[in-house]
């Protein structure tokens, strides 16, 4: 019986022949029952890096529908967590990804939030739930507020008399926030 067949009552002859006692002729029936199985992939994301104030991207989650009916999902989020789709069906033997999203305000408490995306397959009408009825897939966000970060940095001139000479200091500095304010410390030979 192939993959996703539908469900039903089949039927069909066995016949047996010889070349000298004639035949015989039987029928088959098969049932094939309703099969709403379905996986998901990944149990697990890990950690996630969120810094305060930022949104990005968690990953994708893969279901498969590995049954023979067509299948309907509702997918439930943790805080701060975005989903695409929240709801969809999925045919026999196809599979989907759900994107799995994060959106921190910069009001947020820092630390290890544990955060949960559960699939739940819906009721159906006509026999027994899906197997299983939900799933989840779990992860931490890393809430935090990282230091900035500085790149590009430059000084012209290089070499320079100290109280005679200008220079021009410059650096690439981000941060999740606003950058507030940035210094220089300047040491002489000497270590002043």
């Amino acid at each position: 019986i192939p993959l996703g067949q539908t469900p039903g009552s089949y039927w069909s002859h066995i016949i047996a022949e010889t070349t000298n006692a004639g035949d015989d002729t039987t029928i088959m029936n098969v049932t094939v029952p309703t099969n709403r199985s379905w996986i998901r992939i990944p149990i697990n994301f890990g950690d996630t890096l969120a810094p305060l104030g930022t949104s990005g991207s968690v990953g994708q989650i893969y279901i498969k529908n590995i049954g023979n009916v067509r299948l309907d999902f509702e997918v439930f989020r943790s805080t701060y967590i975005t989903l695409s789709p929240s709801s969809f069906s999925i045919q026999k033997q196809i599979e989907r990804n759900v994107t799995v999203n994060f959106s921190v305000p910069d009001t947020a408490t820092e630390g290890l939030l544990a955060s949960t995306v559960t699939m739940k397959a819906k009721e159906e009408d006509d026999g027994p739930n899906a197997n299983p009825y939900t799933q989840e897939t779990n992860f931490n966000l890393n809430i935090t507020n990282p230091p900035p970060a500085i790149s590009d940095i430059y000084a012209e001139p290089r070499n320079f008399e100290i109280l005679y000479e200008s220079v021009t200091i410059g650096a690439t500095i981000t941060d999740n926030y606003d950058v507030d304010r940035a210094w220089i410390n300047i040491s002489q030979p000497n270590g002043t």
